[in-house]
């Protein structure tokens, strides 16, 4: 952070200024305390702490120019999105996954008891078959609590900014995902992106939008994936 502060000293200013701004539309009572990280891709909010914090990547390919100061006002306001989510407490999406997710955890867990107290073999390969059940759905349920808290974060960003200016910047920002060369660790990076993140189509059409209507250069896109370079390397 020390050395980034003469570089970016007035960027963190205007984004310091913008989650002010976007705070106040989305009439949370506190500000989001704004941190800067390394690890952070590009950003994220505080689970516990109302935080948002900015990857020093995105600082990078905002003063490369990849980025404008409307893409970065819309990534702020889907991290905002989140924040007002679970402002909503017991009615926000994140509490009702969490619900969802912990049941069926708890599923698996007695389904683990009852077959360590069966002694009945019938009722142990019930029981087996019942686990690779619910092995098989877990991906599944997973997925839609990620992708269902997003997707909420995603409305309520756009009650911020409007939805063609959040459909526009997510169609840019679709091609900057953090692809690396594909080995076996970044294989299981890769699947667990998919698992945690809705799809570009999913996103547009949560916003309202299809995506032949909609004005973007989609060959482009498509190429940048097909060569899943990752964007996100700092040369």
């Amino acid at each position: 952070m020390k050395e980034m502060k003469p570089i970016f000293d007035n960027k963190i200013a205007i984004i310091k200024q913008m989650v002010m701004d976007l705070s106040k539309k989305g009439q949370l009572k506190r500000v989001p305390r704004v941190k800067i990280s390394k690890k952070v891709e590009a950003a994220e909010t505080s689970l516990w702490k109302e935080e948002i914090i900015i990857g020093e990547k995105l600082l990078y390919h905002w003063r490369n120019g990849e980025f404008s100061e409307e893409d970065i006002e819309a990534i702020l306001a889907h991290e905002i999105g989140h924040i007002m989510d679970r402002h909503r407490k017991f009615a926000s999406a994140w509490f009702h996954e969490l619900i969802t997710g912990s049941l069926y955890f708890i599923l698996g867990l007695v389904l683990l008891f009852f077959g360590s107290i069966f002694s009945n073999l019938i009722c142990v390969f019930c029981v087996f078959i019942l686990l690779l059940v619910w092995l098989f759905f877990f991906p599944f349920v997973i997925r839609k609590m990620s992708v269902s808290v997003e997707l909420e974060a995603d409305k309520n960003a756009s009650k911020l900014i409007g939805n063609s200016k959040l459909a526009y910047s997510i169609a840019k920002r679709f091609r900057f995902y953090p692809y690396k060369v594909i080995d076996a660790v970044n294989t299981w990076k890769l699947l667990l992106h998919y698992m945690r993140t809705p799809t570009f189509t999913e996103r547009l059409q949560n916003l309202g939008f299809e995506i032949k209507g909609i004005k973007i250069e989609i060959q482009q896109i498509k190429k940048c994936l097909k060569n899943r370079r990752s964007s996100f390397d700092l040369k």
